[in-house]
């Protein structure tokens, strides 16, 4: 995907003098209608399991994903169609850049990491809104929020049980003007 020139030669005249008119213009490139993001995480070292809980409709979302302050964890984003380029991913206010793992016609996959050193943890009985966004080559920005309570890292056995997260499934639509991406459908498993 890219953007197209189209250079034009017209012949134009100023009273009886011939002049040439160049005329360009850019076409953007196709993008596909939707695409398909999944995203998943795994606390480092080892690749080890994330959880979530089911909160029902106490909280502003019936999950929550348990993650652990002053950890690192590898994020892995696959994409459908392969076409579409992810440039970067943010949480919570914490940029990092996402490198190509694999890459063909139908998918791609990128991985990123997402350190939570100094994020604060979560007050008992709390959850928080968190921001996530992929800016994206060409087709614009994907955004959406995580509910996560964010535990204290020596107490960690909080964090390490609940339902295993495997990732969140995003079907989404690039707008017109390629700037946002409308979320149709989100499957959390």
């Amino acid at each position: 995907m890219g953007f197209d020139w189209i250079l034009f030669l017209f012949g134009g005249s100023a009273g009886d003098v011939q002049r040439p008119v160049i005329t360009s213009f850019f076409i953007m490139a196709d993008v596909p209608a939707l695409i398909n993001i999944c995203v998943s995480l795994k606390i480092q070292p080892n690749d080890g399991p994330v959880f979530f809980k089911a909160d029902g409709s106490r909280f502003g979302q019936t999950r929550t994903i348990k993650l652990l302050t002053g950890s690192k964890y590898k994020i892995e984003v696959v994409l459908k169609p392969g076409s579409v380029e992810p440039v970067s991913m943010e949480i919570g206010g914490k940029s990092f850049d996402l490198e190509q793992q694999s890459k063909d016609e139908e998918s791609a996959v990128y991985h990123g990491f997402y350190d939570t050193e100094g994020v604060p943890h979560t007050k008992s009985g709390d959850r928080q809104p968190v921001q996530v966004s992929i800016q994206f080559k060409e087709v614009g920005v994907f955004e959406t929020v995580w509910q996560v309570k964010y535990y204290n890292y020596y107490k960690r056995e909080h964090c390490q049980f609940g339902n295993k997260f495997t990732c969140i499934e995003y079907e989404v639509k690039p707008n017109e003007t390629r700037s946002l991406m409308w979320i149709n459908k989100e499957l959390f498993q």
